[in-house]
């Protein structure tokens, strides 16, 4: 599938949806069904347990101990990418509003602090599919999930430095740059790139509402 067919693609897949719907409401089914626990007791229970663990463990530094951050070369189980994946958790269990811990201030600091970890950091993977696929993916999930939480003028969250690394993330998914040596084929890796973008979409939205 060449670049001009999935840009194709991705233009009608959001036309359709702001046509069918406004931006909050998809938004919302976004994160139902890619960010937040299945809605049942027992899986946001469980989300939000794991949510305190994390928090709870997360150095002043933003990192965890038990997590390898000089893993640059494992190509297919990347020990870095747990850090992303915990932030998720965390800002799931902080945005889903029948979560018992719905907002709560000590762990929306503990997420924030471990989500300007990534932007710090910067870690990257040898492999491309982890730099501009799923950490792009992971991050734009996870800030989305935060910017529905009520707005709080003491937090100040997102800040300038914050908006314009979460920006930045999001928009490593450069898979059009064919400098990098490989282009898209695979249906289903196309889909995935489709629905990144659609999310920056989303994040560019909501920076424009929130300057």
């Amino acid at each position: 599938m060449n670049v001009q067919r999935l840009l194709s693609l991705f233009l009608l897949l959001l036309i359709h949806l702001v046509i069918a719907d406004d931006v909050e409401t998809v938004r919302q089914r976004i994160l139902s069904t890619y960010g937040w626990p299945a809605n049942t007791s027992l899986a946001i229970n469980s989300t939000a347990e794991q949510a305190l663990s994390y928090a709870s463990s997360l150095n002043t530094s933003g990192m965890w101990s038990d997590i390898n951050y000089n893993d640059y070369n494992d190509r297919t189980i990347w020990a870095t990418a747990t850090h992303m994946n915990r932030v998720a958790v965390m800002a799931a269990s902080l945005s889903i509003p029948s979560s018992p811990v719905f907002n709560l201030d000590n762990l929306f600091n503990k997420t924030r602090t471990a989500l300007n970890a990534c932007y710090k950091n910067d870690w990257k993977n040898s492999n491309w599919w982890w730099d501009i696929l799923e950490m792009p993916q992971i991050h734009s999930v996870s800030f989305l999930m935060l910017d529905v939480l009520p707005r709080d003028s003491d937090r100040g969250f997102p800040n300038a430095y914050e908006l314009d690394r979460a920006t930045n993330f999001s928009l490593r998914a450069t898979w059009w740059n064919a400098s990098l040596g490989y282009e898209v084929t695979a249906a289903n890796l196309a889909w995935r790139i489709i629905k990144c973008m659609f999310w920056i979409q989303l994040i560019t939205i909501s920076i424009g509402r929130m300057l």
